[in-house]
């Protein structure tokens, strides 16, 4: 007991000796970052933002006698976050980031030794810990807030070229149905041509949609709309293609699951998940048969899809749901139904898994949260 009072008193001599000393603790830690960072020209006070709010959590931490891994790590989480976020914005790289909290560290111990509240090593382990659990939350933020913007600027990117493709592509079915109303009746072959460049029209608009909504799903730019809905309102549009599809083929195609299971989930983006594992079975399977049956648990569904195609191998079976990634296969497409449908999933929490054995056959599965709370 006289031990922990004993700690009590030390963290709150340490903490009160923060807070007397915040202001020239910025100041030092400043001065110096400036001298190291010459090269970035960034004003003082945006260099400055959130350090006072780091200080002040760390007396707090220290009075409430908490240690920088668990409550540290709940506190630092905001401050930690929107200091990443202007990090990113100001172009500071993760180095760069992790040398400020070094210097402050420096800094912090050399006041509080100047001030003579530093008596043991178990308290500049703990100021240590204290940082060291900000620099974690920290750097965490920035590489997530980083790699949206990547993606984001890329999706941008990508956004502009599919605009100035769709104006043209827009232009040439209209010309092409023009052309049609004022030429005389076309011939047989004539007709065929007709279809092939409808056909192929088609094929680019759908490409297109396909590679944007990749891209906006990638930075949550897809709105997320759950409703109160089931399993058969989702699958009544999706299934008679699929069905066709498969019949074409001579291939069996058999579905399980109880149409009225209630759910609370996006349907348009479940359809566009589960009708991109369907169509990729279908398309990848020769002979035999594809199954789709759903089981329900207490709190998600399962949505499984086991075809008989020719197998995917091991290397292939980790990247299969990145966009562009078709595998060895040489059947044509974009490679872009399985990033679709991990998308969609992952946009509602939930998560898509596959396995394969040479030979054999797939085995695709999503799980979604059965109810939105």
């Amino acid at each position: 007991m006289e031990t922990a009072d004993s700690e009590r008193r030390e963290h709150d001599l340490l903490a009160g000796a923060i807070d007397r000393r915040c202001r020239d603790i910025i100041d030092r830690w400043l001065r110096q970052l400036r001298a190291e960072l010459r090269h970035r020209n960034v004003e003082p006070t945006a260099l400055v933002d959130g350090i006072e709010d780091y200080l002040k959590n760390v007396a707090a931490l220290l009075r409430g006698g908490s240690s920088g891994t668990a409550g540290g790590e709940r506190v630092w989480a905001a401050i930690a976050k929107e200091h990443a976020i202007t990090r990113v914005r100001q172009g500071f790289d993760i180095d760069e980031l992790i040398q400020e909290f070094v210097l402050l560290r420096k800094i912090l111990l050399s006041v509080l030794d100047e001030e003579g509240t530093l008596t043991n090593r178990q308290q500049i382990d703990r100021i240590v810990d204290l940082i060291e659990a900000a620099v974690k939350l920290a750097v965490r933020s920035y590489v997530e807030h980083r790699d949206y913007q990547a993606k984001r600027t890329e999706a941008e990117h990508i956004g502009f070229v599919a605009h100035e493709l769709r104006n043209p592509l827009s232009t040439a079915i209209l010309m092409q149905r023009q052309l049609r109303k004022v030429l005389p009746p076309a011939t047989k072959s004539q007709e065929q041509l007709y279809d092939v460049i409808t056909r192929s029209h088609a094929r680019l608009r759908m490409l297109i949609d396909r590679v944007l909504l990749v891209e906006q799903l990638d930075v949550g730019e897809v709105d997320y709309r759950p409703v109160s809905t089931t399993i058969g309102e989702i699958l009544d549009p999706v299934l008679p293609a699929i069905v066709a599809t498969a019949q074409a083929k001579g291939l069996l195609f058999d579905g399980q699951f109880e149409p009225h299971t209630p759910l609370d989930i996006d349907p348009i983006l479940t359809a566009s998940a589960i009708q991109n594992l369907l169509d990729n079975a279908v398309k990848y399977t020769d002979r035999g048969h594809v199954d789709l049956w759903i089981e329900q648990r207490p709190d998600e569904i399962v949505v499984h899809v086991r075809d008989q195609c020719a197998g995917i191998p091991e290397q292939e079976l980790k990247r299969i749901f990145e966009p562009f990634h078709r595998g060895s296969t040489h059947k044509p497409g974009t490679g872009l139904g399985l990033a679709i449908a991990r998308r969609a999933v992952e946009r509602q929490g939930g998560s898509i898994h596959a396995e394969s054995a040479i030979g054999v056959g797939c085995h695709f599965w999503l799980t979604l949260p059965q109810s939105v709370h």
